[in-house]
């Protein structure tokens, strides 16, 4: 379906972290506070903004920083390195085969409280869900779920399973909200097909990276479920859909970076 000229006036409100990150993942490269102020200003930051969440980000380990207190240059930290890469993996759809196979993880929980909620949200986000105790999740893909149950295991003290489930699918569907995930995933793809390209390219780099922060923010708690356990088009749609508008949006969106930039 083509792109329509239809601008959406309700867009989304970016997170101060969230448009930080995805500034510097859209340039490639580390950036000095000027230069990312600039780069936030059409996603409606103040400079007072930013230099806040520059801060808080390296002090919790988001980002880092190196030179001079007025020439320092910022960039993801290797952990987040790793989690962009790993949304980057999420937001394309697989197609490898699934043998029906699960892992279940069993072990011990920190008994710090912020461990613990950190450690089980970690979990949430790789699709691990809590069953009397333990943690099971498709055994899919490979070898990224079994490297992932592992590590887990092993951070836990625990044992990994891999094995076979004689559970009746539909309960598994329900456990892991595949159905809900899916019906989001389609309600976006939608309004992503709706959305046209401005005539502008700060507007197209805006739009570019609050879309962007939107689809993100949906995908990093898709626990990349095999094809057999979704029976809807959303989650497909929504990776077809904003690949295309991506593609119509990057060229404005990088003229408008190589023009703050100096490129």
């Amino acid at each position: 379906m083509p792109l329509r000229v239809i601008i959406c006036n309700q867009r989304m409100k970016l997170s101060g972290r969230t448009a930080i990150m995805g500034i510097l993942v859209f340039a490639g490269r580390e950036l000095t506070a000027p230069q990312i102020i600039a780069l936030a200003a059409p996603l409606g930051m103040t400079a007072t903004n930013v230099k806040s969440y520059l801060t808080r980000m390296v002090a919790e380990g988001s980002l880092t920083r190196r030179g001079a207190a007025r020439l320092s240059f910022y960039e993801p930290s290797s952990v987040q390195h790793a989690r962009i890469d790993d949304l980057r993996q999420r937001m394309t759809p697989m197609t490898d085969p699934w043998d029906s196979s699960w892992v279940v993880v069993a072990g011990f929980l920190p008994k710090d409280r912020m461990q613990k909620e950190r450690l089980n949200s970690a979990l949430w986000i790789d699709g691990f869900r809590m069953v009397n105790g333990a943690f099971l999740r498709p055994a899919w893909p490979l070898p990224w779920a079994l490297e992932r149950a592992r590590w887990y295991a092993d951070l836990m003290e625990g044992v990994c399973v891999r094995g076979h489930l004689e559970t009746a699918p539909e309960y598994l569907r329900d456990l892991f909200g595949v159905s809900g995930l899916d019906a989001e995933a389609a309600v976006l793809a939608e309004k992503l097909d709706e959305i046209g390209v401005p005539d502008s390219p700060r507007g197209c780099y805006a739009a570019m990276l609050e879309l962007t922060g939107e689809v993100v923010q949906l995908l990093s708690h898709n626990p990349r479920f095999p094809p057999e356990l979704v029976s809807g088009e959303g989650l497909r749609n929504l990776a077809e859909s904003f690949r295309k508008l991506e593609a119509s949006l990057a060229p404005g969106g990088r003229e408008f970076l190589a023009t703050i930039l100096g490129e």
